[in-house]
């Protein structure tokens, strides 16, 4: 196998609770399925927006699926792992040569968006600086302008992942869905 592809598995933990979501009551199957196939969604984009592509193809099934490897009682809090096969790693700067990058694009990216549609809605000015640095880094003015520091190329990203975010992010309605994580 050439030396810039990748073999492996990434893991990440998904919770979503609420009174839809209970081991005593049992659990509402469309919920089930709504979240998790809004997190399958999400890990989908997210994949293709490292590679600044839009759709997933059958090659792209072929080299990445994500598995269902553990559910704990209390919640839809389910243990998912991103299994890859011979898949070259994106070169964006922020996750370069990082087998993670799924977790990482949507951790920066929610960041980002959280903190600029907030500023936005509070009136503020929002100030984007690009850096070759990882990370999301958030400072003020004086005079009110949020300064958003993000790594080049995410707030590209991050906008072809509002869509997906908002998708997993709106079924949180506070009474059958109270916690997204």
């Amino acid at each position: 196998m050439p030396e810039n592809k990748y073999t492996g598995a990434s893991k990440l933990s998904v919770r979503v609770s609420g009174t839809a979501l209970n081991a005593e009551t049992g659990y509402e199957l469309e919920a089930v399925i709504t979240s998790l196939q809004s997190v399958e969604n999400l890990v989908k984009k997210t994949y293709l927006a490292a590679y600044d592509r839009a759709r997933f193809t059958d090659n792209d099934a072929d080299n990445v699926s994500i598995n269902l490897m553990a559910w704990r009682k209390g919640s839809l809090w389910s243990d998912l792992q991103i299994n890859y096969r011979d898949v070259i790693l994106p070169t964006i700067g922020f996750v370069a040569e990082n087998k993670e990058f799924v977790w990482e694009i949507i951790k920066d990216s929610t960041k980002f968006l959280r903190t600029k549609l907030k500023a936005e809605k509070e009136g503020k000015s929002v100030q984007v600086k690009q850096t070759s640095k990882s990370g999301v880094n958030i400072s003020a003015t004086d005079g009110g302008t949020v300064i958003i520091t993000v790594p080049e190329d995410l707030p590209k990203i991050a906008e072809q992942l509002q869509g997906p975010l908002e998708n997993l992010t709106q079924q949180v309605d506070g009474k059958k869905f109270r916690q997204l994580i």
